[in-house]
């Protein structure tokens, strides 16, 4: 059913379609000589992408404020771009020519799932032109295209106000920790040692002289169940730190867990990333805090490390060490391997930890928690946000919502 007032428009005869063609590699630079290049391998996770490259020969050109749409995989991704650009094979520009920009802009954007079923019937995940134009576009009242825009915009706005948020408080607690962990609270002298200088009164210990560790068992080989205990594999542990559940965990039976009681995992154990297939190793060596008891077995290519003794050692003050940049470049500097690479037994146990006493491991850890805190709660709010933003466009770009548009707009 189309909404009084409303009507069904194909994408071709409402805009402009310009189609990318890529340019010879001779003419890219990074020197900002010509026009931004984007070929479909943009950053799509803002609203205006980034720019990596530059081109001095255009062969398309997007103008200003045009729709990118991405029209090879990731099919049905855009962008708004700020400026004319020259784009690529991978990408069109959409310039709407009787219909308000950012109104076509969010509805392309609510749409993303159409064109992925679309782009599957093709060879190659990808659209061509004519599917593009004869996609059909529900189309309000222009004043009514324009107050739609204006609501989901400000939403945006919020959205974007936070992440900026979020951004500054991650800034805030990479300086925190590089601070905290190097010169602790309150040092006036400091000593030499064989991770740099620390504060007098820490020592520098090994991982093996605090935890016990044990590697994971490949449970692929004995098959997986749909209930039961979840697998913990590297998907588990977040690049800030921490432990987290996926759709896409693996589960085990109650008999496979008790046949392997080596590989479970017990409350308060540190889980390390040992292998990693991209060269800026952004993942190996990560680790994380196990949250519960009898919940999970511990998968291959990732260790555990079990703290010894509770009583002088924080496990919480350790995941926040290990996931310093100190710890951090020990464990790159010992990476194995080329096309796949990783950490051994050897270099965990023998990554060197600058360690203060208990009373300051807590200060410590009360600061960052702190930091964590807030940008868990902004974390929230940015997806109750988002989550907002999903069902007004739900709401207002079917015309479920009407807006009230005032007689002089």
């Amino acid at each position: 059913m189309v909404p009084q007032g409303w009507e069904v428009r194909k994408l071709g005869d409402i805009s402009q379609i310009i189609m990318g063609q890529s340019p010879p590699s001779s003419t890219y630079n990074f020197e900002r000589n010509g026009l931004p290049f984007f070929q479909g391998k943009t950053d799509f996770g803002n609203k205006t992408p980034a720019v990596r490259v530059w081109c001095s020969e255009p062969l398309r050109t997007a103008p200003q404020n045009s729709i990118l749409f991405s029209v090879r995989a990731p099919v049905g991704d855009i962008n708004l771009t700020l400026s004319e650009c020259c784009i690529g094979r991978g990408l069109s520009a959409i310039k709407g020519k009787s219909i308000n920009q950012n109104y076509l802009y969010l509805y392309l954007y609510s749409r993303k799932l159409n064109f992925e079923k679309l782009a599957q019937g093709s060879t190659f995940e990808a659209i061509n032109k004519d599917e593009l134009s004869s996609f059909e576009i529900l189309v309000p009242p222009l004043a009514e295209q324009q107050k739609i825009a204006s609501i989901l915009t400000s939403v945006d706005q919020v959205i974007e106000k936070t992440e900026s948020e979020i951004s500054k408080l991650q800034d805030l607690k990479k300086g925190m920790m590089q601070q905290l962990l190097t010169q602790g609270i309150g040092h006036t002298q400091f000593k030499d040692s064989p991770v740099g200088r620390i504060p007098v009164g820490w020592e520098v210990v090994t991982v093996s002289d605090i935890f016990e560790f044990k590697n994971g068992k490949a449970f692929y080989a004995d098959g997986y169940s749909e209930d039961g205990f979840i697998v913990v594999d590297l998907l588990n542990i977040s690049l800030d730190g921490k432990f987290r559940l996926t759709p896409k965990d693996k589960k085990i039976s109650l008999e496979l867990y008790e046949k392997f009681p080596k590989s479970h995992l017990n409350k308060s154990d540190i889980i390390i990333i040992m292998t990693d297939i991209n060269p800026d190793l952004e993942l190996i060596g990560k680790t994380a805090i196990i949250d519960n008891n009898n919940f999970y077995v511990l998968n291959q290519r990732v260790g555990c490390l079990r703290i010894l003794n509770s009583l002088d050692h924080s496990v919480q003050f350790h995941n926040y060490l290990l996931n310093s940049n100190r710890i951090r470049q020990q464990v790159k500097t010992n990476t194995l391997g080329t096309a796949q690479f990783y950490i051994n037994t050897p270099v965990i146990k023998g990554l060197q930890l600058p360690i203060p006493p208990l009373n300051e491991q807590q200060k410590i850890i009360d600061i960052l928690t702190s930091i964590d805190d807030s940008i868990q709660q902004q974390q929230r709010e940015l997806q109750q946000t988002q989550n907002l933003k999903k069902s007004l466009m739900q709401d207002l770009l079917t015309g479920k919502v009407r807006v009230k548009v005032d007689s002089d707009e």
